[in-house]
């Protein structure tokens, strides 16, 4: 049996040197078989929406979904990168790719799944279209869209050993719909020193 898991990779490591190769070091480390789902977060690209938003003050929802349009571009230095791992970036794909248990390693194309999940509407109440939802929500309702119960976050800051999700929030390491987002699943945390 395959073990299958999400792995939210924070946008903040996207920019180190060495990041590539440190990023399939750590996918071996993880173990397998497996089937490793991979959603990138927004990194430097986020930021600059977010600066571009604490200066002009934008309209919320329409900056949660150029925040997602971002993570599409991220997704699209990810195929550079890691040319050899299989693209999960159309609906029709994800569809065939739920319940799947083939090995390897999976890039997902947010776009491919967000906004088939809620049509450009039906906001749930515990995924804001605003600043408190980032990739790390998104991908926990990923996990539960794929309905796989391992969510594997890696981060650069330091994770404290004793943690619960509303910790996490509190504490600024995930957002503030985590908690609800993640809410079921098996979640484990991973610094990437």
């Amino acid at each position: 049996m395959i073990a299958r898991r999400v792995v939210k990779v924070g946008g903040s490591l996207i920019s180190r040197p060495g990041f590539p190769s440190q990023l399939r070091a750590l996918l071996d480390r993880l173990g397998g078989p497996a089937q490793n789902n991979l959603i990138f977060g927004g990194g430097e690209v986020v930021e600059a929406l977010r600066r571009l938003d604490a200066i002009h003050q934008l309209d919320p929802v329409a900056m949660h979904w150029r925040c997602v349009r971002a993570l599409d571009l991220v997704y699209d230095v990810a195929c550079e990168w890691f040319g050899d791992f299989e693209r999960v970036d159309r609906v029709d794909v994800l569809s065939d790719h739920v319940g799947s248990t083939r090995s390897g390693n999976f890039l997902i194309k947010v776009e491919c799944f967000y906004n088939e999940m809620f049509n450009g509407d039906d906001q749930p109440a515990s995924l804001p279209w605003n600043w408190s939802t980032t990739s790390d929500s998104i991908a926990a309702w990923l996990a539960r869209r794929l309905e796989i119960e391992h969510l594997a976050i890696l981060k650069s800051c330091e994770i404290p050993l004793q943690w619960t999700p509303a910790s996490l929030s509190k504490a600024g390491i995930v957002d503030d719909a985590f908690s609800l987002a993640a809410e079921g699943l098996t979640v484990s945390l991973h610094h990437f020193a």
